[in-house]
């Protein structure tokens, strides 16, 4: 007999894929709806992959630097769109 497979089946799967493979589970209030990006990850990403402009940041905004750049990183796609800014990345105070 022919296994019926549901939406949530394929949802699952793809899931537990992509666990496995080093994914991060996140919650649903994780997700900023304003800036529609989640600010640990970026956060978390920046820091590990340019760690020098992101002290220069945190010199010029201090404890607000992950909310600045979070706003800043949201009005750009915004204003020039998601691939542009991966392709040619932001700039913020000279940063």
């Amino acid at each position: 007999m022919t296994k019926h497979y549901t939406e949530r089946n394929f949802e699952e799967h793809i899931e537990e894929h992509l666990l496995a493979t080093g994914y991060h589970q996140r919650l649903p209030g994780d997700y900023d709806k304003t800036l529609c990006l989640i600010p640990d990850e970026l956060l978390t990403f920046i820091q590990a992959s340019q760690p020098q402009a992101y002290e220069q940041l945190e010199k010029q905004f201090g404890p607000d630097t992950p909310t600045k750049l979070a706003e800043r990183l949201s009005t750009e796609i915004n204003k020039r769109g998601t691939l542009d800014v991966l392709r040619h990345g932001i700039k913020t105070r000279g940063v």
